[in-house]
């Protein structure tokens, strides 16, 4: 429950204008399971990247997927992006194998991470490869 604080503090105060969280719940039960949205991003690249978090207990259960799906609409058709990237820890092999399902590739950083972060593998999706 701390780490949900946390994080609904972080973005109850961002840092800028270019990103947006929304909560994620399950449909059945109404439980909240995390969140996902979009940072970074950028106007003049047209790109953004976006992210997910979801608590322990739903992970592996299809989540990821369906909330991508919406995210990817938001970005490519509400967001005018070309490009969107995720950032990922390199152990985290399910979530690699989720976004490649949905055309995401291996790719150089889309932007400089700050040199407190873990290692992270990046990954992209042009709106062309859609």
């Amino acid at each position: 429950m701390e780490e949900a604080k946390e994080i609904i503090a972080h973005y109850k105060n961002p840092e800028g204008a270019g990103h947006l969280r929304y909560g994620m719940f399950d449909i059945e039960s109404g439980a909240f399971i995390g969140t996902c949205g979009y940072h970074y991003w950028d106007h003049n690249l047209k790109q953004v990247e976006v992210g997910y978090d979801i608590w322990k207990d739903y992970w592996r259960q299809g989540y990821m997927s369906e909330e991508l799906t919406v995210l990817l609409n938001i970005c490519f058709e509400h967001l005018g992006v070309d490009c969107i990237y995720i950032l990922t820890h390199p152990q985290n092999h399910a979530s690699i194998a989720s976004v490649a399902r949905f055309g995401f590739e291996a790719c150089e950083p889309c932007r400089k991470v700050d040199e407190d972060e873990e290692p992270q593998i990046c990954m992209k999706l042009t709106k062309d490869a859609t």
